[in-house]
């Protein structure tokens, strides 16, 4: 099928949906965090900063953005990465390991995320799910609807509270697995939120899986540093290690 319109129109024919009207005005979109606007250097018309490939604020020493704040580029096609839930735990992933790893000298990791999904509930039709950013249709009906529901029962969901379930999750290479949902389609992580943690700026309103996210990667280069220390009485004497 070319695009998702046809399918959405016909969606609606079929659940009796008709709006007799001469003029729509339709508005949508978002915003970034006024916060960031606290951040200095250049803002897009979104609000959101200028990010590089670590996702440090262009201009701005010291300073990771995630959530809705940065504009990252997601791929090496020229695709940034929208202001939606699919892109925000790959960017507090990043975002949050980065701002460790760089208070400790441990290397920081790029942010890349070039798998681009929409998944759209139509009611009562079902769901229409399409892949890539020219939204070629993957799923309907059912089909759909079984991948929306696995969406917001599942994925929009912290992990449960076990250690090695967020250590896991907190791998800034972490994607769900790619899956193969009937008619072929094969998904990437599309959940989740964006970080919140007082070292990174954040573009959402309230708290989210992401800040987990931070202190397991706080945990783990914690952990990392300590076996350091012990390995290396050099780096202890330059990295003061905490008790407990």
């Amino acid at each position: 099928m070319d695009g998702p319109r046809p399918v959405i129109e016909q969606a609606l024919a079929e659940c009796g949906v008709e709006i007799a009207t001469a003029t729509v005005v339709w508005t949508a979109g978002a915003r970034a965090n006024p916060l960031a606007a606290q951040i200095s250097g250049e803002h897009d018309r979104f609000g959101r900063v200028p990010a590089d490939p670590f996702l440090r604020a262009i201009g701005s020493e010291g300073i990771f953005v995630t959530g809705d704040v940065p504009r990252a580029a997601t791929d090496d096609l020229g695709n940034v990465a929208a202001m939606s839930c699919q892109r925000a735990p790959s960017l507090g992933c990043v975002a949050s390991h980065n701002a460790a790893a760089e208070l400790v000298g441990l290397p920081t990791h790029p942010y890349s995320q070039p798998k681009y999904v929409t998944c759209l509930d139509l009611g009562p039709w079902g769901a229409l799910f399409t892949e890539g950013w020219d939204r070629q249709v993957r799923l309907t009906r059912e089909e759909g609807k079984a991948v929306k529901r696995e969406i917001n029962t599942k994925w929009i969901y912290p992990p449960q509270l076990d250690r090695d379930a967020v250590f896991a999750i907190a791998n800034p290479d972490y994607v769900i697995v790619p899956r193969q949902w009937p008619g072929g389609a094969a998904l990437l992580a599309i959940a989740g939120t964006g970080l919140r943690a007082g070292i990174a700026f954040d573009g959402t309103s309230g708290p989210s899986e992401p800040a987990l996210f931070a202190v397991a990667f706080s945990s783990q280069l914690f952990m990392e540093r300590r076996r350091k220390a012990e390995a290396f009485p050099a780096f202890a004497q330059t990295h003061a290690m905490p008790s407990g």
